[in-house]
């Protein structure tokens, strides 16, 4: 009995687990023991069974807890288990990819441009689309707002810019915890010549409290730091400010410093990468009151009226609270206000709540939709490249044949084959990755720098959050890339396979058509990549390519914030009087003049009534918009005058009231006679009635997409806009750029300790409206062009290995009589048919889902029959080209070693 409870005893110990009916065989083992040494002390066999069951204890729960330790034990054997052999399948992989290192860098290269491209684009659109903004406590909570209105002047529009009155009655929401408001601008830091410009902005003391923000050193502002006088003199100031200007040096609070006319206290400092809620930097949080002078002007005009919309809303909702809920709320407050108001009880006016992740609100602009854009077409290209790696494997396992079956002979189970080749999609995965990193790097620096670089990026182009999407995509790649060769070599007819000796020819047939369709959805895809990248061109082009009614080329756009440090009007027109006389004797400047409208930057409109008060026509493009000019303006901005007159100096305070429009707005007002000598009262109380002495062309200065616009211009003399600064607009001979130094000191020395001068190429200040689509022709042609060598590649390999299984076939061919060019053309023949397929297929993709594109494009149809012609054509000739070595090695087959062969 002794041996045999030993024996079973050391059975228990040593075998693996069984299940349940081990457990009880080792409880049952342990009870029939103990009732044994009670039998051998005098006990009843009966009396002795039930002592041992008394004395185990609970049966059933000392059961469940040895099935659970076994269970246990098991799942640790099998992962150690499967650790080892992974690890031997890693360390055999390493070896076979370093006897082939061709192989391995063209595949590490191949995955490493795919993930880096795709890494780029989800680091932009994580950015501009997912990111919550920096140090803002529980985003989700937090909304930015807007105002959709109808106007006569502008049409429909939505605008996240809203008047004070606005701030104060939303305040009376239930929905909201806190609402703060805030304004931005940029201004004069220092003073005389070495002052610089800076974005600051205007708050209301509880905007860092509604964000949830806390300061570094020193405090935020408080209730009583925001006298409506505007007489605060305390600053806040970013940490990049801190960093720069005081080298984060703790004395930095208590410092002093010039913003315009004002003598700032610093007070405190901004945590790291805090900008708010925009994606642009900002420098400084003035109280918003004090702001308000440097942005708004002297006066408080705009406390109480409902036409000066500059001021942005920021609000945290209460806790289960919905943006729907609290934007019908809003809706409501804005309509009961403006009910009693004769200019504006017919507004319907919706407000709105947006999410307050960057990029995700109204306003953004076109970037990240672009930038979402680009990363689904990343993965596009990412998804080709698995098809081409895939391809390749697969290529490799055909030389690999008679090795993995003679394994699977030798007893080697599938699953364990296909981890053993999965093991090495890992590895060529990783290298990729690592490249990927790099080349994400600096893809997303270069795209920073280039196309966005009004966005304040303040994570690098590689974060953690990056780095782990990164390693998920890549994991998922890796997979991707490996489980079709893996079940397809998994697979093999052994007895042909070690017949034919290791030559994979066995296996030619099935693995040629696995490859010849990844291929075929590789042509596909590419035909996708090159027509998106063909659209954006063309979109591009078509934009540069627009005629805004003025040439931008060679002029500078300069302007000085005199309102800021407190210039009077008189002071003002002295001051830009000056600088104009000094300008037009300026080397290199052919011409000068004033406006108080600056295009694509700012536009004013005014009501307009006809004498015999007749309702004027609008366009839905809005508008008449209004500029006051200098007699110059026309001939410097090369707007060309069509009818009547330019303006004269004799057309000042003193003379005649006359006005100039533009050839939409004559054709618009006076469709059936002459504009020339007609008259229309400028502005709501006007008792002025101007003449209209002139018509010139139609110069559009508000959107890309604004065909029509009715605008007019008066005399600057006759302005009543004094108030207003003025742009100086100045033609140059030659290079504008080189002109724009000697401009700036001009401006900044007419007198002492004024603020820096604004000037710069006025078609730079127009970059950003073309900057979307810039920045998507350059990408998408990047991605194409990546996207073309990968099908090219592709292509060699399903051809050259084609070739390599019909070297046989060749040279009877050749044997019997066909021309190296016949073969020639037999094996490009199969790579048109192949690339020709894809063509097909993408053209069928591009027809079904281009017009998803179309919101994208500028003036260009989504499915341009030009663009595609063009795609096929392109691919087409490729295909050619990259077939023409694996023929020339076809043709080149020996008819006697083929026909020794068998």
């Amino acid at each position: 009995m002794a041996i045999s409870g030993i024996r079973r005893f050391l059975e228990l110990v040593v075998r693996p687990f069984r299940g349940p009916a081990a457990v009880d065989e080792e409880i049952r083992f342990h009870l029939e023991a103990q009732a044994e040494d009670l039998v051998n002390r005098g006990w009843t066999r009966e009396l002795a069974r039930t002592e041992a069951l008394r004395r185990f204890g609970d049966l059933h729960r000392y059961r469940q807890a040895l099935v659970t330790i076994d269970h246990r034990g098991l799942r640790s054997r099998a992962f150690r288990q499967w650790f080892a052999e992974f690890r031997d399948d890693l360390r055999h992989s390493v070896r076979g990819l370093v006897r082939t290192p061709s192989f391995t860098g063209g595949v590490g290269l191949t995955l490493a441009l795919g993930l880096g491209m795709t890494a780029t684009m989800v680091g932009l659109m994580d950015r501009l689309l997912f990111k919550p903004p920096a140090h803002v406590a529980a985003p989700e909570r937090v909304v930015r707002y807007t105002l959709t209105q109808t106007s006569g002047a502008f049409g429909v529009f939505t605008n996240q810019s809203v008047t004070w009155k606005e701030v104060l009655l939303l305040r009376q929401a239930r929905s909201i915890e806190g609402l703060a408001a805030f304004a931005s601008g940029s201004g004069s830091l220092g003073r005389g010549e070495r002052a610089r410009r800076v974005p600051f902005m205007a708050v209301t003391p509880n905007y860092f409290r509604v964000l949830g923000a806390g300061p570094i050193a020193g405090r935020f502002f408080g209730p009583n730091d925001d006298p409506v006088d505007g007489s605060s003199a305390i600053a806040v100031i970013s940490y990049r400010m801190w960093t720069r200007d005081f080298g984060r040096s703790p004395s930095a609070v208590g410092s002093q410093l010039w913003l315009g006319p004002d003598r700032l206290t610093i007070v405190g400092i901004a945590p790291e990468s805090f900008n708010g809620i925009d994606l642009d930097a900002n420098d400084l949080w003035l109280p918003f009151h004090t702001g308000a002078l440097q942005l708004a002007g002297p006066g408080r005009q705009w406390e109480n009226t409902w036409d000066r919309q500059w001021v942005e809303i920021v609000a945290r909702l209460k806790p289960g609270i919905s943006r729907t809920v609290a934007s019908a709320e809003a809706t409501a407050i804005y309509r009961r206000a403006v009910a009693d108001i004769p200019d504006r009880k017919d507004d319907d006016g919706r407000a709105t709540y947006h999410p307050v992740i960057a990029g995700r609100g109204a306003g953004e602009g076109k970037e990240p939709t672009v930038a979402a854009l680009l990363a689904g077409v990343s993965f596009v290209l990412l998804l080709m490249t698995c098809a081409n790696v895939a391809n390749l494997l697969l290529a490799r396992g055909l030389a690999r044949g008679r090795e993995i079956a003679v394994r699977l002979a030798l007893g080697v189970g599938r699953a364990r084959l296909i981890r053993m080749l999965l093991a090495e999609s890992v590895l060529l995965a990783g290298i990729g990755a690592a490249g990927g990193v790099g080349l994400a790097y600096l893809g997303g620096s270069l795209t920073r720098r280039w196309f966005l670089p009004n966005i304040d990026f303040v994570d690098p182009p590689v974060d953690h959050r990056v780095l782990l999407a990164m390693v998920a995509i890549a994991a998922v790649t890796a997979v991707v890339i490996g489980l079709i060769p893996a079940v397809r070599m998994s697979r093999p007819d052994l007895a042909a396979e070690l017949k034919a000796g290791g030559t994979g020819q066995s296996a030619g047939r099935k693995h040629q058509q696995t490859r010849r369709t990844l291929l075929v959805v590789q042509g596909a895809l590419s035909v996708v990549m090159l027509a998106a990248a063909g659209l954006f061109v063309r979109s591009f082009a078509r934009v540069s390519a627009i005629d805004f009614g003025f040439q931008a080329v060679g002029v500078v756009a300069a302007e000085i914030d005199l309102g800021a440090i407190g210039y009077p009007d008189a002071q003002r027109q002295s001051y830009y009087r000056d600088v104009y006389e000094r300008l037009k004797t300026h080397p290199g400047v052919i011409s000068v003049s004033l406006a108080t409208s600056n295009p694509f930057y700012t536009r004013s409109s005014f009501r307009i009534t006809t004498p015999g008060g007749d309702s004027v026509p609008h366009l839905k493009s809005g508008g008449p918009f209004y500029s006051a000019v200098t007699p110059e303006y026309f001939t410097t901005m090369r707007i060309g005058l069509r009818q009547g007159r330019a303006f004269a100096e004799a057309d000042g305070e003193g003379g005649p009231f006359v006005m100039i429009v533009n050839e939409t707005m004559a054709r618009t007002f006076w469709p059936a006679k002459t504009a020339l000598g007609q008259c229309l009262y400028v502005g709501r109380d006007s008792k002025i009635c101007r003449t209209v002495v002139g018509i010139v062309s139609d110069a559009n200065s508000e959107t890309l997409e604004r065909e029509l616009v009715q605008a007019y211009y008066i005399p600057l003399a006759q302005s009543a806009t004094l108030n207003r600064d003025r742009t100086l607009f100045i033609r140059v001979a030659g290079d504008p750029a080189a002109a724009i130094p000697g401009i700036r000191t001009l401006m900044q020395t007419q007198a002492p300790n004024l603020p820096v001068a604004s000037v710069r190429l006025l078609r730079e200040q127009m970059d950003g409206l073309y900057r979307p689509w810039r920045l998507g022709a350059a990408l998408f042609a990047a991605m194409g062009l990546v996207a073309l060598a990968v099908v090219l590649v592709g292509l060699y390999s399903v051809l050259s290995y084609g070739v390599a299984q019909r070297r046989r076939e060749f040279g009877i061919r050749t044997a019997l009589g066909a021309s190296a060019w016949e073969v020639i053309w037999l094996v490009v023949g199969e790579g048109q048919r192949l690339v020709g397929l894809g063509i097909g297929l993408g053209i069928g993709v591009m027809f079904a889902f281009g017009p998803l594109l179309q919101r994208f494009l500028f003036k260009t149809e989504a499915r341009d029959p030009m663009i595609l012609g063009g795609v096929a054509i392109l691919l087409t000739v490729a295909a050619g080209l990259g077939s023409l070595a694996p023929a020339r090695r076809a043709s080149q087959a020996d008819p006697m070693v083929a026909l020794r062969t068998d």
